[in-house]
């Protein structure tokens, strides 16, 4: 009988923390969702980066979904993009909550694709790492 009530515990305690880390999850997102404007994107090697301005005509916005799928400014999701993103250090998985219109540009793409983002976020700026290209600042609009 007591075996069955350590089991009983055991399971319960378990199934508290996967909830906690749900939570956690969704918490992170919930500070990712929105609109954003690209403002610097980094140049040069390892250690001479430096931080470059992007001209105003020249700002991509993006937006994240609440299910954290990536999309362009007109609300389309964007090409090629990645299946989980590291935030903070922490990974997420990119589940689609939702069907995802279809993005006619991609047709024309050849991506060279990127499974994970690395992104590292404040509240109202992040930065993200993507497999190729240069690493890019982005800031909330309202």
């Amino acid at each position: 009988m007591k075996t069955v009530l350590y089991i009983y515990l055991l399971l319960l305690l378990v199934s508290g923390c996967k909830k906690e880390d749900a939570a956690t999850e969704q918490s992170v997102l919930n500070v990712l969702v929105g609109r954003w404007e690209l403002i610097e994107q980094q140049q040069g090697v390892l250690g001479n980066a430096s931080w470059r301005p992007v001209q105003a005509a020249d700002r991509q916005v993006i937006a994240f979904r609440q299910d954290g799928v990536l999309l362009d400014s007109t609300g389309v999701p964007l090409c090629c993009t990645a299946r989980a993103y590291i935030i903070n250090g922490q990974l997420f998985k990119i589940i689609p909550e939702e069907s995802l219109l279809v993005n006619s540009n991609c047709d024309l793409v050849d991506c060279t694709f990127c499974a994970v983002y690395e992104l590292e976020l404040q509240a109202e700026e992040f930065t993200m790492t993507r497999c190729s290209g240069p690493k890019e600042k982005y800031r909330r609009l309202p």
